[in-house]
């Protein structure tokens, strides 16, 4: 009997999917605020963007492309890119920025918050 062998991906979440609970840490970049939800440029000459892990298998991570609007088969006409950060996936923004508010802290909870 072979045992199943389930994969498992660390993703970075820096917007609505955050809680403000788990381990956190941040990525380079420029944080934009796109209405209900944020988008990221990465960008090692941006500041710092706080984010949180997530680890999903590889439904969830199936999961986490359908919600940001990744097609890993149509790149181009994605919302979001998911991309690799060491061995960390993260979803970075994958229209033009302009017109858009740049979040200057970096951490859309917080911005969020004072925004209310």
């Amino acid at each position: 009997m072979s045992e199943e062998v389930i994969t498992k991906h660390k993703v970075a979440v820096y917007g609505t999917l955050r809680t403000g609970e788990g381990p956190t840490s941040t990525v380079k970049g420029r944080l934009y605020d796109l209405g209900w939800y944020p988008g990221i440029i990465l960008d090692d000459d941006g500041y710092d963007i706080t984010i949180e892990y997530r680890e999903v298998d590889d439904e969830g991570l199936q999961g986490f492309d359908h919600y940001e609007g990744y097609y890993e088969d149509d790149p181009s006409s994605s919302l979001y890119l998911r991309k690799r950060l060491g061995d960390v996936w993260i979803y970075e923004f994958n229209r033009p920025v302009e017109g858009y508010s740049l979040i200057e802290g970096g951490d859309w909870l917080k911005y969020n918050y004072e925004k209310e």
